[in-house]
């Protein structure tokens, strides 16, 4: 039996885990310093049209308009919030193993070749594929 764990809206889902009063707030993560392009968006910031690779000189009508909060990329925080999904997953489950997002089409769903070893990455694990077994 095989599952799957995606953790929904990551980048922005992070910024707002010791940030309650962001919720139901719309949330975007740019790629660096506040003047690049969306590679984050909450729910409601998908709502409001924003795409992702969106440049957030774009967006700054909108950002006053809707109260959208807007962070800098911060990937200290999400590999340690990644880690912390992965630590849990390996808990919870008899086998866990965890695929890029950038990656994953090469092994996800597949068996698992001789000699392959799982890849325990930081920001980038956002998606852990569990196999759990029957």
């Amino acid at each position: 039996m095989y599952g799957l764990c995606d953790c929904n809206n990551f980048f922005a889902s992070c910024e707002r885990v010791f940030r309650p009063e962001l919720e139901g707030r719309p949330v975007v993560v740019l790629l660096s310093n506040n003047d690049g392009c969306v590679i984050a968006r909450s729910n409601e910031a998908k709502a409001l049209g924003i795409r992702m690779g969106h440049p957030y000189f774009q967006i700054r009508d909108l950002e006053k308009r809707h109260g959208i909060a807007v962070f800098s990329s911060n990937f200290n925080l999400y590999g340690d919030m990644s880690r912390r999904v992965i630590w849990t997953l390996r808990r919870m489950v008899p086998a866990a193993e965890v695929y890029p997002s950038t990656r994953r089409s090469s092994t996800c769903g597949a068996s698992k070749p001789d000699g392959w070893r799982s890849w325990d990455g930081t920001s980038a694990a956002r998606y852990a594929a569990i196999r759990a077994s029957p």
